[in-house]
């Protein structure tokens, strides 16, 4: 069970500075112009990384350390550390099962959502080649995750994009001993 993450930068920005959006676990920062997402679990963080959000981890301690699903308790009494979290930690860790996963445009992808789309999954809405695929209709594989992590963002489309959808693919599995 993570007790902390590396981080690519930390940012001097507090959680509690940051302008609140309409979704509860993000704010905006002003100065980068993406949205920072609250981590409160081993799997946000991984996923956040996976994205390339930037992140505000809470103090956390789990509730079980031996179980591999510990729920985490924050520890609102210290601040939140602010910044982009490493890559290496999106692999799916000890999880039974990595997929896959091709984010995969349902609709067209309207001109007035791109601003939004890139504050919400900046590694995806970067200008570049993976955001010219998907305006143009076509799939983009995401980094490897755990199921715990694409039930994660599943959820999170679900919630307010419409016109994306994910494709799985199992790639490993972990065998019983």
């Amino acid at each position: 069970m993570p007790s902390h993450c590396d981080f690519v930068f930390v940012c001097d920005k507090r959680w509690i500075d940051l302008k609140p959006t309409n979704v509860a676990n993000a704010r905006y920062c002003g100065d980068c112009r993406k949205n920072v997402f609250k981590v409160t679990s081993k799997d946000e963080m991984a996923l956040s990384a996976a994205l390339g959000r930037c992140a505000a981890v809470l103090p956390f301690e789990a509730v079980d350390a031996e179980a591999e699903d510990a729920q985490l308790i924050l520890l609102d009494v210290r601040p939140a550390i602010v910044g982009m979290i490493a890559q290496d930690q999106n692999r799916g860790g000890n999880a039974d099962v990595v997929l896959a996963v091709l984010l995969v445009p349902r609709t067209p992808l309207a001109m007035e959502r791109r601003k939004e789309l890139r504050r919400f999954f900046p590694w995806l809405f970067d200008g570049g080649r993976n955001e010219l695929a998907l305006l143009d209709g076509k799939s983009v594989r995401l980094r490897p995750m755990s199921l715990a992590q694409y039930e994660l963002l599943e959820r999170e489309l679900r919630r307010g994009w419409d016109e994306l959808r994910l494709q799985p693919v199992v790639i490993s599995e972990r065998v019983a001993d």
